[in-house]
């Protein structure tokens, strides 16, 4: 259940919708002209509007704050994130405090969170291996400037109609889910538990996190998007944290093709023991790369040896053909143009 400000916020674009004809009658948020709403939940709401001190659109994020030192923190984590620049990661312009609630004005993406583009239509693994290596970028951005995004999952990274991949929620999905998780009403319970799914083992105990945790997310859905089920099942916190420890990632249908040495980076990666993961985001990039490349290059190589085998079995049959006919070809002028062929 919204709070009554933002349940009116949604009454007003009702009758906007309805019955307005200029965006001047949109109904107002702080500065904003509210055109629509993108989503909501336990933890706030996030609206389309109209900016018009940027003059253009914008993503609202409003957060709950809660009452006491903890919004200071979750405030100037939302400010360092807006420092960050980087094409995978959501802009954000500004960060606006509005009574009890804090406002992100984000860059407004069109587009569809990865989750939405996988089930679009039928992707073949490097296609989906090459989009999360996108996020993995910004996430390895953010890293560096020491920002964690504790909540990645598929649902929150964009793709763009623009074709570009940009991850979204950083810091202030960790802080809202570490902070508000006995504070808020059960709607905040709810999206926990949608999210509980890709959290590493040491953050579902309540213990510190780092940018280890952000690798087990990571792979955790990369995971699932290759083998059809996420690595470990369990709709509580005890079930999932027993899957962990049992160490036994589970497959469900496979996409065709992907190489074992990937597998073996997943499995490092969803590891119970953050010190077994790699050590961060950026490395894992390099060898999730090195083993695409190589498989590619096996590949390439197959096919070059069966050109090769092809062209062997042509020259064959000109040499035969040579011995019964031997006006119809000239052997050595075919054999170097085939050379010439099988050495492109």
């Amino acid at each position: 259940m919204l709070p009554p400000r933002w349940q009116r916020v949604l009454e007003d674009l009702e009758h906007f919708g309805e019955e307005s004809e200029t965006i001047r009658q949109a109904p107002m948020l702080g500065r904003f002209l509210v055109m629509s709403r993108i989503g909501s939940g336990g933890m706030g709401a996030v609206f389309e509007a109209i900016d018009p001190d940027l003059d253009r659109t914008v993503a609202l994020k409003i957060c709950k704050l809660p009452p006491d030192a903890a919004a200071g923190m979750i405030e100037h984590e939302a400010r360092c994130l807006a420092q960050l620049a980087h094409p995978n990661v959501v802009t954000v312009y500004d960060v606006v405090r509005e009574g009890p609630d804090l406002i992100l004005v984000m860059e407004f993406v069109r587009g569809q969170t990865l989750r939405a583009w996988q089930r679009a239509s039928e992707r073949g693994w490097r296609a989906i291996l090459d989009r999360y290596l996108e996020a993995a970028r910004g996430l390895a951005a953010a890293h560096e400037q020491e920002l964690e995004h504790g909540d990645f999952k598929p649902d929150n990274v964009v793709v763009g109609d623009d074709g570009r991949v940009r991850v979204i929620d950083f810091g202030i999905a960790r802080h809202a889910f570490d902070l508000f998780g006995v504070l808020l009403d059960e709607g905040l319970e709810h999206e926990a538990r949608g999210t509980r799914a890709y959290m590493a083992p040491e953050r579902l105990r309540a213990e510190p996190g780092g940018p280890r945790s952000d690798v087990f997310g990571f792979c955790v859905s990369v995971w699932e998007s290759l083998y059809g089920a996420r690595p470990y099942p369990g709709e509580t916190t005890p079930a999932l944290l027993a899957a962990i420890e049992a160490g036994q990632p589970r497959k469900g249908r496979a996409l065709p093709g992907v190489p074992a040495a990937i597998e073996a980076l997943l499995r490092r990666g969803i590891a119970e023991d953050p010190s077994s993961r790699p050590a961060s985001v950026a490395s894992l990039i390099d060898e999730l790369i090195q083993a695409r490349d190589a498989q590619d290059r096996r590949q390439a190589s197959r096919r070059r040896w069966a050109w090769r085998g092809s062209i062997g079995l042509v020259w064959l049959a000109v040499a035969i053909g040579t011995r019964q006919c031997p006006d119809l070809v000239e052997p050595e002028a075919m054999k170097e143009r085939l050379n010439t062929v099988s050495m492109a």
